[in-house]
């Protein structure tokens, strides 16, 4: 067979160990295999069911953008030379990792995959493009970590492995998904930037935010930090205490918090548990 390995296998794995057991293959033109291939993993992966006040959220394990724009890069960017290796995707309780044969195109690597792009295979992203099942030139790594980042996920992790590329979408973070429901519903009384959702959810978890904790959740310098407090204090989601280098900020009463934000956080990470493994 001329082409060879030229389609994709997902290997479901129930744990960490080897044995897999589920596998699936999906051939045919590139365009079908990246819509089949999606459609398989958001129906595996499902979604988490939330209640937050009278709303009901269905919130995807992974945003279908996502995991459709890595399964495009894959069957775009994958090395049709080595037709010995089907694209491979590991679909694991914590993670979805896509193996693509051949390594990162020069000059990509792995630092700066945001910032510079190189088509391996021009005519098959450009048959995918017209058919909106990839990103425009540029965009694909900005879309998959901006989306995460807006879903309140850990962001996609890329890995140059000589022989292949591998991208890895966490499927749990530190931030549970009753959180995740409970910004969109606190997001409904006023706006909050995307920036200022990480503070506004450890407030909700009982801490009391000073601007040193907020430089460290969000990585920024003071002067940001002080921005976030100020932003979240105005809209009415924090009270502050004290003034200037003294300042403190927890989460206004009239912010009510789900029951779980109130545990201890060895509480919280015992019920975050609870919750997956009665998903299993």
């Amino acid at each position: 067979d001329r082409l060879g390995k030229a389609f994709v296998e997902v290997l479901r794995f129930p744990d960490e160990g080897l044995n897999y057991d589920r596998r699936i293959e999906f051939a045919g033109p590139a365009h079908r295999q990246v819509e089949a291939v999606t459609a398989f993993l958001m129906d595996e992966l499902g979604i988490d069911l939330i209640v937050s006040g009278a709303r009901r959220y269905e919130l995807p394990r992974i945003p279908e953008i996502v995991l459709r724009e890595a399964v495009a890069n894959a069957v775009a960017h994958r090395s049709y030379e080595e037709l010995g290796r089907a694209i491979r995707i590991e679909l694991r309780p914590d993670r979805v990792t896509i193996i693509s044969p051949g390594g990162l195109p020069e000059p990509v690597t792995e630092e700066n995959t945001r910032e510079t792009q190189s088509a391996r295979n021009i005519r098959v992203l450009s048959a995918l493009r017209q058919l909106r099942l990839a990103e425009d030139a540029g965009r694909g790594v900005d879309v998959m970590q901006d989306s995460m980042a807006e879903a309140l996920l850990d962001p996609p992790v890329f890995a140059d492995l000589g022989h292949s590329v591998s991208v890895t979408l966490p499927i749990r973070g530190p931030i549970s998904p009753q959180e995740r429901a409970w910004v969109m519903e606190v997001e409904r009384r006023g706006y909050v930037q995307p920036v200022d959702r990480i503070p506004l959810i450890h407030a909700a978890r009982g801490e009391a935010l000073t601007n040193a904790r907020v430089r460290e959740l969000l990585g920024v310098d003071s002067r940001d930090a002080r921005k976030s407090l100020r932003r979240l204090r105005d809209a009415g989601f924090l009270d502050q205490l004290g003034e200037r280098g003294g300042a403190t900020y927890t989460l206004a009463r009239a912010v009510r918090a789900p029951a779980a934000f109130r545990m201890s956080p060895a509480d919280l990470k015992q019920f975050v548990m609870e919750l997956a493994a009665e998903e299993q």
